[in-house]
């Protein structure tokens, strides 16, 4: 049962709590941005039409940014995934040439010296010759 308990509360334990209507244009491509770049495991979403609206926000998109404290509202909310998910790009941008260029690396590594040949280097052995 406290297994349970503590799964319940890891599942409240979001980063972000938004505050939407799906009659908001920004908010329905908002929420669209999320779901396509899988961001939504962090996010409590509450519908301002399906509850009692707490008195700081004032218009939607409204973003609670529970560790920094922080409100955002209107394409501020916006502005910040987009710049969180343009990161998140670059970094896999990052890590995806890093990777090929450790495969270069190892195909390299793995080719073996190639003997002398007479119209390589102006017929003069490099330092894998043979002698």
């Amino acid at each position: 049962m406290a297994l349970f308990f503590q799964f319940f509360l890891y599942l409240k334990m979001s980063t972000y709590d938004l505050f939407f209507s799906f009659k908001c244009p920004m908010c329905k491509k908002l929420i669209m941005i999320l779901n396509n770049n899988q961001m939504t495991d962090n996010i409590n979403f509450y519908d301002i039409e399906k509850i009692k609206i707490p008195p700081f926000v004032q218009k939607v998109p409204t973003l609670i940014i529970k560790k920094e404290k922080k409100i955002l509202s209107g394409s501020d909310v916006l502005n910040y995934f987009i710049n969180i998910i343009k990161f998140k790009n670059q970094n896999i941008q990052k890590q995806e040439i890093k990777q090929m260029n450790n495969k270069q690396t190892q195909q390299f590594n793995k080719q073996e010296p190639r003997p002398y040949i007479s119209y390589e280097m102006n017929q003069i052995s490099g330092i894998y010759g043979f002698n």
